[in-house]
């Protein structure tokens, strides 16, 4: 019996942002050249937005199923032996995806998961930066084309498989120790077809060899987990009144003190501030940027005024705390629903209610957080801020990334190199994953070393009073994506 080994095999994406799913279908002609915007893909010309899987897993693209019942009229009349009630129904194409995780192929998952919340804007220096946020419609906008290519490029038999109308309702972002991160992508799409996807079809091969999966997946060891404490006892490290302090909006965002030392009275680079000051223009809360001795400088979210010589009482809120994670994993739904309407072919997709929840575990005596920091917050139902990320600033001298992962879609995000660097690498792969999580349960685990094992669930909070720079919530979940804009086509 013949046999094939996996590595035969070329799977692909393309996506198509911005469009109806009726278009999309529509879009026979040139389905593999479309020409709307691309988020992290790869080609140029006739090989645009396409690029390869590398699969840690072997999927299976095939037909969907579908049942017509019968149902037949009971009376008394004549009518009862030839009347009957057809509904024909049909399920969805679905199939799981897992695959090695980089910034690449994440941000195609999650600009198909989050669908109206996805959008992609400049980030560092030759980076695009895509945030996601929880969506605010039902409507869907994001599909892709699937392939599976069973030939060589060369051929031209109409055997290879295409999925058409694909998009994200389920996934998976994790990591643990000794390992890579992994993502797996619950793929449900329209139809289905075998076609002849090769050169002398859509010419699908011309760019898969060369795309996402040269990437270099990411290590859990360059990952940071910060966790964003507000329940802390800040007032040994609170500063008094200050006296001549001064405003300024150049350089942009600083506070100056004629004498203080802002470092040697506690605070740090990510901390979260309150401000009263005389003159009441610059009262809120604030994040740091940067400290030099007696200058702070606050997050670019900020909106300072300039004032001279006024008096300022500074109050420590919050800070970004670095927790040593062993293990971690967060799992979306979106709910997504294929609709029918008494036919078998998909006529449209709504999206339902996000849901977000996962796991971590940290050592039960995790310094500047307390040994019972997480059951604490499992009895008091408070909710905490986690980041999840590979990247940090170097010019940023703690290596706090976390902080500037805000809740607007226009975040700074300016990394350089992965913790263990010490010097800037610039690898141009950078990931986060943001949750406000709500521990649902823990368990104390663990013999030469404890460890607590928590399950969260993500959740929203409107107006927390810790917020920094005016932001209005936390939001359940956030990923953000950073690559480079070289490898990125922005469209036909």
């Amino acid at each position: 019996m013949a046999t094939r080994t996996i590595w035969q095999d070329l799977y692909g994406i393309q996506l198509d942002l911005g469009s109806t799913l009726s278009a999309h279908l529509a879009n026979v002609s040139t389905r593999f050249t479309m020409g709307a915007t691309k988020v992290g893909v790869q080609g140029t010309g006739a090989a645009a937005a396409k690029f390869g899987l590398p699969l840690t897993d072997h999927p299976n693209f095939k037909s969907p199923s579908g049942t017509v019942d019968t149902e037949q009229a009971r009376g008394i009349s004549e009518r009862q032996v030839s009347e009957f009630n057809t509904v024909q129904t049909g399920d969805a194409v679905e199939f799981a995806l897992p695959v090695l995780g980089n910034s690449y192929n994440v941000a195609a998952f999650a600009c198909l998961f989050f669908q109206s919340g996805a959008s992609e804007g400049a980030g560092a220096t030759g980076m695009k930066l895509l945030s996601c946020n929880p969506y605010d419609t039902a409507d869907t906008d994001n599909f892709a084309y699937f392939t599976r290519i069973m030939q060589p490029s060369a051929a031209g038999g109409t055997i290879d498989l295409v999925v058409h109308g694909g998009l994200c309702n389920a996934l998976t972002i994790g990591s643990e120790a000794g390992q890579l991160c992994t993502v797996e992508a619950t793929i449900g799409a329209s139809t289905w077809e075998q076609t002849n996807a090769g050169a002398g079809g859509y010419g699908v091969t011309a760019n898969l060899e060369n795309s996402f999966a040269d990437e270099i997946p990411l290590k859990h060891q360059d990952m940071n987990c910060f966790l964003y404490d507000t329940f802390t006892d800040f007032s040994a490290i609170t500063a008094t009144t200050l006296a001549d302090c001064t405003f300024a909006v150049s350089p942009a965002n600083t506070l100056a003190s004629a004498a203080t030392d802002f470092a040697a009275a506690g605070f740090v680079v990510g901390d979260t501030v309150s401000i009263t000051s005389t003159a009441g223009t610059n009262d809120g809360n604030y994040t740091i940027k940067a400290i030099a001795t007696t200058l702070i400088t606050f997050d670019t979210k900020a909106v300072i005024v300039a004032a001279a010589a006024d008096t300022v009482v500074i109050t420590k809120i919050g800070e970004w705390v670095d927790v040593q994670v062993p293990t971690w994993s967060v799992s979306m739904t979106n709910n997504a629903q294929f609709n029918y309407y008494n036919d078998d072919a998909i006529s449209g997709i709504h999206l339902g209610r996000l849901n977000v929840e996962g796991s971590f575990t940290m050592p039960f005596s995790q310094d500047q957080v307390g040994e019972n920091y997480v059951i604490s917050r499992f009895l008091t139902g408070d909710a905490v801020r986690m980041s999840f990320g590979w990247g940090v600033d170097g010019a940023n001298s703690t290596g706090n990334e976390a902080f500037d992962l805000g809740a607007t879609a226009t975040t700074t995000w300016a990394p350089d190199r992965y913790k263990n660097d010490a010097t800037a690498t610039n690898p141009k792969n950078f990931l986060a994953v943001v949750v406000n999580a709500r521990v649902t349960d823990y368990e104390v685990t663990g013999d030469n070393e404890l460890q607590v094992e928590c399950t969260f669930q993500g959740v929203r909070d409107y107006s927390p009073t810790d917020a920094p720079n005016g932001e209005s919530e936390y939001r359940a979940v956030q990923v953000f994506c950073q690559y480079s804009d070289s490898k990125l086509v922005s469209g036909a």
